[in-house]
């Protein structure tokens, strides 16, 4: 079955950008959003596994429920050998993952344009 190359709802943007996914979130990650955001990025990813870019200029707020669904999706890559990398952190968001540690766990861009190169240096 074909997914079409972009889909979006009120809360999720996802377009394939060949040769990367564009997953763009359009509100906070947390336990209202992250399941949602999880289940419709998994569909994609796993019909059509590449590198997966996540723009978070527009997440306020990232709980531990939206560090898990991202992990989560790093997880699916993993066997594939593709990356989740992390691009335009607010702040808020910024903060959190200096905090928790995840630079050791993600590729992070400053904007989409340099985690595109990243993305082709993989």
């Amino acid at each position: 079955m074909n997914q079409p190359p972009e889909y979006q709802s009120d809360t999720l943007i996802i377009r394939y950008d060949d040769p990367v996914w564009k997953i763009q979130p359009l509100t906070r990650l947390d336990l209202t959003y992250s399941e949602d955001f999880l289940k419709e990025a998994t569909n994609f990813l796993t019909n059509k596994p590449a590198n997966t870019i996540i723009d978070l200029s527009l997440v306020p707020y990232m709980s531990s429920s939206g560090v898990k669904s991202i992990l989560n999706l790093q997880q699916l890559l993993r066997p594939h050998r593709y990356q989740v990398i992390l691009c335009n952190l607010t702040s808020t968001v910024q903060k959190l993952v200096e905090l928790s540690e995840l630079v050791h766990v993600f590729i992070i861009a400053e904007d989409y344009n340099k985690a595109r190169q990243k993305a082709d240096s993989i």
